[in-house]
This record gives C-alpha cells, sequence and structure tokens, in this order.
C-alpha cells in the first residue's frame, strides 16, 4: 500500500509513483460509484435477507428486538427509482393482537426511536423465545415476542434447556412447517406480473401436480435480478412468510 502523505502549502511536492497511482485507483472508484448511482442497479443491497427498518414503536429497541412490518416507506408513486433501485425501507411497530399475521424482522442492531437499523426477514438469527415445552422446534408470534409451539413461521435451530425466556437460534422462515401447511415454501404459479415484484399466484400447497388450493393469492418475490420481471406460468417456490392468501 501507498505511504501517502499530506503536503504543506508552499512545499515542493514529487509524488511517487505509488501514491499517484493510489489517487487514480481511488478516482477510479469514486467513478465507478458516480456510475453505479446513476444506473442505481448496484446500489440495493439484497444479500443476507436484511432490511432497513425505522422503529415506529414509540420506544427504543434492544438487539434482537422483534417489530411487526407496517408498512412501506417509500412507494413507487413516491419515488419509482428510489423504490427499484435502493433498500426498501420498512415502519416497524411494536406487536398488538391485529398485526401478529404481518410479516416481521427481527433487529440485528439495538435502534433508539425514529432511527433506521438493520432488521433479519430470512436467513439464521439469535432471538429470545418464551419456551412452554422442551420438544417444541418451532416458533411463532405473540404480542409478548416469539413463543415456542408445535409448528410455525420460525425454526428452531437451538435453544437453552428448560422452559420461560431462552435464547435460541432460529431460522427465518422455517424450512419446514411441523405438519402444519401454515409455514414454509409452498409451489406457486404466477398468474400476474402486473404488479413485480408483488406477483398474482395460484398456490399449490399439496403439490404442483395436484390442484390450487387458493387462487389469486398475492406473492413477493425478493433477490431476483434488478430489471427482470417473471412471465405469467411460471413455477416458483413461495415463502408463506411473503403470501398473502385472501378468500
Amino acid at each position: 500500500m501507498a505511504d501517502l502523505q499530506k503536503v504543506q502549502s508552499g512545499e515542493k511536492f514529487a509524488p511517487k509513483a505509488a501514491d499517484y497511482n493510489a489517487f487514480i485507483d481511488a478516482a477510479l472508484a469514486n467513478r465507478m460509484n458516480q456510475t453505479r448511482g446513476v444506473s442505481g442497479k448496484l446500489q440495493r443491497n439484497l444479500s443476507g435477507g436484511i432490511i432497513p427498518v425505522r422503529n415506529d414503536t414509540g420506544a427504543d429497541q434492544n438487539l434482537f428486538a422483534v417489530l411487526s412490518l407496517s408498512t412501506i416507506l417509500i412507494t413507487p408513486t413516491d419515488n419509482l427509482n428510489e423504490f427499484s433501485f435502493r433498500p426498501n425501507l420498512f415502519s416497524g411497530v411494536a406487536l398488538a393482537s391485529g398485526n401478529l399475521s404481518n410479516p416481521f424482522v427481527i433487529m440485528q442492531e439495538p435502534l433508539k426511536n425514529a432511527s433506521i437499523g438493520s432488521g433479519m426477514v430470512v436467513g439464521a438469527t439469535p432471538a429470545q423465545i418464551t419456551v412452554s415445552d422442551e420438544s417444541h422446534g418451532f416458533a411463532i408470534l405473540a404480542t409478548t415476542g416469539l413463543v415456542s409451539a408445535a409448528s410455525g413461521i420460525a425454526r428452531i435451530l437451538w435453544k437453552e434447556s428448560g422452559t420461560g425466556a431462552k435464547w435460541a437460534v432460529i431460522s427465518l422462515p422455517s424450512s419446514a412447517g411441523g405438519g402444519s401447511s401454515s409455514a414454509g415454501a409452498v409451489p406457486c404459479k404466477i398468474t400476474s406480473n402486473t404488479n413485480a415484484p408483488e406477483y398474482t399466484v395460484d398456490v399449490y400447497a399439496n403439490g404442483k401436480y395436484g390442484s390450487a388450493t387458493a387462487s389469486g393469492a398475492t406473492l413477493y418475490i425478493l433477490d431476483i435480478s434488478f430489471c427482470d420481471v417473471l412471465p405469467v406460468d411460471t413455477w416458483v417456490l413461495g415463502n408463506t412468510i411473503n403470501l398473502q392468501i385472501t378468500g
């Protein structure tokens, strides 16, 4: 690495080749960042199932707090370029009886009220769970946070022994439903892509070769190519945490 040294005004300046090359590298990196900013395509960070969340609970939140996702804060109507190519910012609110079926996040950093931080929607993370039965291998949402269950939206990979409030490592969403169709992944067939990345799908909970178990459901598909829209009749696996079935 170049041994970069600042110079004083009026001082004779004869840059070393390594120093000059370092300046060129920095200029090229800056130009690349500007190009990315224009196209927007490389600005969006979709890795790791982490999304930015604003703390709208009215109180400071601890590391690994569980928040319900209320709404997206920049819609396509507000700013289509920001919506399409920047990390989608969500409002996180306190768990309540009326939002337990909403998507949720586990915060990956302590967060002051009205501040923005990183929340996990997909992946493995530490979390606190209220364990009612040591045999439980899943967790579900309650107004008090995550509670253990025989099946649910989060798979318990490891937990402390005993019952009560326990530390655990969980997987979001659960890769299996523990015998319940309420969690996991199900085959879906896209029937409309006009509102991508929100797709209208038919759901085949019993497998793609059976009959559709739900029609006209909405599936939010993450982490596809920035400029691609999946065509109608495409089969996808839909995580039920991202699937809204009405009717």
